[in-house]
């Protein structure tokens, strides 16, 4: 059946084409393509609305949204201000409700990106993430890899390294301090492990002497001896006194080595190897 040259509800057919079985026409004032069953069931007045809805600015949660382009069934293509893309029906666009998912709404620097993982198909990937990012801003100098800001990255290296693990009954931690650097404490895919809760305890920052300028477990005595201790599975461990701060660092640090040694052992099966052969090369540096 030809449309074009006819009027229907109001408006005048210019061209018409077939698009698989549907029926698509053109109307005089208005640009694009649509279905021959709008015009005929008097719809087209919600289609044109979306064409004097392009280039509307929209604020949002998100930020200023934008809507960009029409299509088929009422739909639009919409853009926010950081450049994300999406589609949306008109009326939820009109309406601000959409998400943009590259906007940093987690922690202030963490957002989902646009991918396949998200919170319900990746619940264990998103905690562990945003439990990361969470250590990472309180503590105020841990920085986070700006890859790893973006959840389906992150997700994609934490599906990877758990199938590494060869038994999962025990609570695993996102683990930056084995191989960062002390200067520098970074979360990222070069200096991040995956270990159970038990090793990561271990390699935790430990505050030094706020009162003396003394390193971590060391105590001044009277008549100029120092005093080591060191804490393991809930007790406490007596080194011995030295002369001087420098070997009473000296011996806190290579009992700290052979704990690592000692836990690494105890915990091999849980760790992939590059997290056992950084601890071991830990171990290696203070003996």
């Amino acid at each position: 059946m030809d449309f074009v040259g006819n009027s229907y509800n109001g408006y005048l057919v210019t061209d018409q084409k077939m698009d698989g079985d549907t029926l698509l026409i053109k109307v005089d004032g208005v640009d694009g393509w649509f279905n021959c069953h709008d015009l005929l069931s008097n719809k087209l007045g919600k289609v044109k609305k979306t064409y004097i809805s392009m280039g509307k600015v929209i604020d949002t949660k998100y930020g200023k949204m934008i809507i960009k382009e029409s299509l088929e069934n009422n739909r639009v293509v919409v853009e926010f201000e950081n450049g994300f893309t999406t589609t949306s029906t008109l009326y939820n666009a009109l309406a601000g409700d959409v998400k943009n998912l590259m906007y940093p709404n987690v922690c202030g620097i963490g957002f989902i990106g646009d991918g396949l993982y998200n919170v319900t198909n990746s619940p264990k990937g998103y905690s562990a993430w945003a439990g990361m990012l969470k250590r990472a801003v309180d503590s105020g100098t841990t920085k986070i890899s700006e890859d790893w800001c973006n959840f389906q990255n992150f997700n994609v290296w934490y599906i990877d390294e758990m199938d590494k693990r060869n038994k999962l009954d025990k609570k695993f931690v996102v683990e930056k301090d084995i191989i960062s650097s002390e200067e520098q404490k970074i979360y990222s895919a070069d200096t991040s492990l995956i270990v159970p809760s038990e090793i990561n305890n271990l390699f935790k920052s430990t505050k030094e002497n706020k009162k003396l300028p003394l390193p971590v477990g060391v105590t001044l005595l009277g008549k100029g001896q120092f005093k080591v201790q060191i804490a393991y599975k809930r007790y406490s461990r007596n080194l011995g006194t030295f002369n001087n701060p420098i070997d009473a660092e000296k011996a806190y640090w290579k009992a700290k080595a052979e704990i690592w040694k000692e836990a690494a052992e105890e915990f091999r099966d849980y760790l992939c190897d590059r997290g056992f052969n950084a601890i071991m090369e830990r171990v290696k540096l203070h003996n």
